[in-house]
Parts: structure tokens; C-alpha cells; sequence
């Protein structure tokens, strides 16, 4: 006899409860990147626009986003404009919602900390998620135990995978320091050509890290061959 495995479904208790969300600390993060154009490269490595729970939250940080991503200026007059060109501004709540959040926190002192606070309960949200599954997997059974095994580390991994942040650097200070060492290299790794084929090619070239003896007896040219091999560097 074959029994119909049950859906799974959580304990009354779970059931009953709204998943992990911490709406003060999304209305931190939106009034943060409103009154503190900077504060989005704070939290751009932080949190993620579909780490926000309360969908008003999430519709006004993507806005930020897509404001940040083009160049444009970030503030509360561009954001409720981009808002309204995506037809989501009647669904946050007009302008009077983010006025609302501009005039409850006027600094952006601690939003990585808010931040952070956002990311940490989707995590929760997702391992709930992720719960339901191989619980649901779990139910289903099967005769190929290491598949289902599989399947569920791979949820587990995937959950991981979004955990792993580093501090946001600014592409201008990035840019900078690439063509600094690139340039560092650059010099390091220039040859001096002598114009002197066969020599080149049996040297590879002078390099500055190098010491290049140039000898022979007196009266030889030695003082033109280096005044020719200058010459030719510098043609």
C-alpha cells in the first residue's frame, strides 16, 4: 500500500507569526540615501533591494538604486520623480511617505548598521523558506536518499552564498590604485632598446632594475656605444 506523502506545513505557533522584518530599521535605510547622497555606497554591499520585507520599502530603495546606477542625483525629490515614471508612487504613499521618513530621521549616521539589520532578517526569511523545502523534500522521500541529501545542502549552500560582504570601494579610488600599480609595472617592467638588433635580442633589452657593465680596453668606443645606445632610447 502506497500512502500519499502530507504537504508540509509549519506548527500552529509559526504559523501565526509575520516572517522576521524590521520595518524601523527599512525606513532607516530609505531616509538614510535620501538626506545622505553618500550613504548609498555604504549600504549598496550591505543590502539588497529584495531584502526589504515591507514592499513600499523595497519600491523606494530600488528607485535609489536606479537613480545611483545611472549617475543621477539621490535625494527626495528624484526618488519620488523616479518613482512616479515606474508608476509605484500611489503605492508608496505619495511624497508624504518618504517626507514622513526624511522628518523621522534626518541623519544617516548608523545606516550600515540598519543595513544590516535588513540583510540579517531575509536571511531568516530565506531559511525559513529553505526549511519548508527540505522539510517538504523530506516528506516526499524517495528511494534516492544521497539526491535528496544533495538537494537540500544545495539550499543550505545557496543560503551561504549571500552571506559573504565586503566594505564598497568608490570606482574613482579603485581606478586610482589600478593605475598607480599598473603604471608602478609599467615603469618597472620597461625595457631600454639599444637599437642594436642582435644585442637586443641576446639582452632583451636594458631594464632599470638591471646593471649593465659596458667594458673593453681603452679606446674602443665605449663612450660612443653608450652615447649611441642613449640616443637610440630616447628616438
Amino acid at each position: 500500500m502506497v500512502l500519499d506523502a502530507p504537504s508540509y506545513s509549519p506548527p500552529a505557533q509559526l504559523a501565526e507569526k509575520l516572517p522576521p522584518h524590521n520595518v524601523e530599521a527599512e525606513e532607516a535605510v530609505v531616509a538614510s540615501v535620501l538626506v545622505d547622497p553618500e550613504a548609498i555606497y555604504r549600504v549598496v554591499p550591505i543590502v539588497k533591494a529584495s531584502d526589504f520585507f515591507r514592499e513600499k520599502n523595497r519600491w523606494a530603495f530600488e528607485a535609489a538604486l536606479a537613480l545611483f546606477e545611472r549617475g543621477e542625483p539621490l535625494n527626495q525629490i528624484t526618488v519620488t520623480h523616479q518613482l512616479a515614471r515606474s508608476e509605484r508612487i500611489d503605492g508608496v504613499g505619495g511624497g508624504a511617505y518618504l517626507a514622513r521618513l526624511v522628518a523621522d530621521l534626518p541623519t544617516a549616521i548608523g545606516v550600515e548598521h540598519y543595513a544590516q539589520i535588513v540583510a540579517r532578517d531575509a536571511v531568516y526569511r530565506s531559511m525559513i523558506t529553505a526549511a519548508g523545502q527540505i522539510a517538504s523534500m523530506a516528506y516526499q522521500g524517495g528511494s534516492d536518499l544521497e539526491a535528496v541529501m544533495a538537494r537540500a545542502e544545495a539550499l543550505l549552500i545557496q543560503l551561504r552564498g549571500g552571506e559573504s560582504l565586503q566594505d564598497f570601494v568608490h570606482i574613482r579610488k579603485l581606478l586610482a590604485d589600478y593605475l598607480e600599480e599598473a603604471g608602478e609595472e609599467a615603469e618597472a617592467a620597461r625595457t631600454v632598446k639599444t637599437g642594436y638588433m642582435d644585442l637586443d635580442s641576446l639582452l632583451g633589452g636594458l631594464r632599470r632594475s638591471d646593471l649593465a657593465i659596458l667594458a673593453a680596453r681603452p679606446s674602443l668606443g665605449k663612450s660612443s656605444l653608450a652615447l649611441n645606445i642613449a640616443r637610440n632610447d630616447a628616438i
